[in-house]
């Protein structure tokens, strides 16, 4: 008798003991699952913040991109005319006496291409914080190809801008100053090659951040007309393509 009441006990105690080893097993399992679950919630919140930071961003990339593309008609058409005044100038002086003199600030007026930055601020920080790791790989591929295009246009934009500047000392104020006149029209073949490299990359820049799930909404598209496009105009007149905004892609990943 002795001996079974020796032995419930300890099947007692034994299973007294296994209960709360369950017990505080799940109570760990528990708090390690809620831990997991409030980090995996920061880390989707911080997430969320970051794509909305980062939209802006390349929103305001974009915006830049469909601007030029905007304006490159206006743009082509003044570089045509400034190189076929120049061509013409061995026959009809007239066609630039007068032109260039006393400076070339008459060029810089017509050939008045807008001067933009590329902007990557959020998207390096959210990075470098692995804010975007929750992101899909072919996305975050697709942002970096946009950014890429983004910086070589900035660096394009930058070199067009340099050679404006340079056309200051380029003056032809008098007659059979064909060295300088040369000089000139290579510095216009230039900036035509650039105006085309730039329209190109601003195709693909549009075109790689709607691949990144960045396309404009509908809403961001009629802004874009009324606020920055038909604004142009003003300042380039009616070869605006103030349509490009009807036709930009309108679906991402």
């Amino acid at each position: 008798m002795v001996e079974e009441t020796a032995r419930t006990r300890r099947l007692a105690f034994a299973a007294h003991w296994t209960m709360e080893v369950i017990v505080v097993v799940v109570g760990v399992l528990v708090a390690l699952a809620v831990q997991q679950w409030a980090e995996q919630r920061a880390a989707r919140e911080r997430a969320d913040a970051a794509r909305g930071r980062l939209r802006e961003e390349v929103v305001g990339n974009t915006t830049n991109l469909i601007e030029r593309i905007a304006v490159t008609p206006c743009l082509t058409a003044r570089l045509r005319y400034l190189s076929d005044r120049l061509e013409r100038a061995d026959q009809d002086r007239g066609a630039i006496t007068g032109f260039l003199a006393p400076s070339a600030s008459g060029v810089r007026r017509i050939y008045a291409a807008p001067v933009r930055i590329a902007a990557r601020d959020v998207l390096t920080g959210a990075l470098n914080s692995g804010d975007l790791a929750v992101l899909p790989a072919g996305q975050v591929a697709a942002l970096g190809a946009a950014y890429s295009a983004f910086d070589a246009f900035a660096l394009a934009n930058r070199e067009e801008f340099a050679l404006l500047a340079a056309l200051a000392p380029l003056r032809i104020g008098v007659p059979g100053d064909g060295a300088r006149r040369d000089a000139l029209y290579t510095t216009v073949e230039r900036l035509r090659g650039l105006n085309s490299v730039m329209k190109a990359v601003a195709d693909d820049g549009v075109k790689t951040a709607a691949a990144a799930g960045f396309a404009l909404t509908p809403a961001e598209r009629r802004s874009m007309r009324s606020d920055t496009l038909l604004p142009l105009r003003k300042v380039y007149g009616q070869c605006v393509d103030v349509t490009i905004s009807s036709r930009l892609p309108r679906t991402g990943v």
